[in-house]
């Protein structure tokens, strides 16, 4: 299941776009899963709307995953949410499109409406259970 996280992060978010951002696997002209950051990111992602659904939008999502400053209701959010973030030296625009790319390959459900938040599909469910389960074995 970790190959089905790859391919449709991958086939959405080719990588970091920006030259010299570090954790960017080296190679960014394609086929950023070679990238340990960009898996651990969309890892990150899933487990934070999987945890708080409907609570959040795709770029509040993105500043907590990237470790971006986002306001907080007490220290006691601050410190739950902040477990979230992942160690990437990322702009904030290239993790708000690997959460485009969690969307656009159905992992991961905007709502409509004038506030739209972020949902976990089955999909998104059944990738982040094989994702947490660790690599299978043959």
């Amino acid at each position: 299941m970790q190959a089905t996280v790859a391919a449709t992060v991958a086939g959405g978010f080719d990588g970091p776009v920006d030259e010299g951002i570090e954790g960017a696997g080296g190679d960014v002209s394609g086929g950023a899963m070679r990238d340990v950051g960009a898996e651990a990111a969309a890892h990150a992602t899933l487990r934070l709307v999987a945890e708080h659904p409907g609570e959040m939008g795709r770029l509040r999502a993105a500043r907590l995953v990237g470790g971006y400053p986002v306001p907080h209701r007490d220290d006691e959010e601050a410190v739950e949410l902040g477990r979230y973030a992942v160690q990437l030296d990322w702009p904030l625009r290239e993790i708000t499109r690997l959460v485009d790319a969690l969307i656009a390959g159905r992992m991961v459900a905007q709502t409509k409406g004038p506030r739209p938040v972020l949902v976990l599909t089955r999909a998104g469910y059944r990738t982040l259970e094989a994702l947490e389960a660790g690599p299978q074995r043959p």
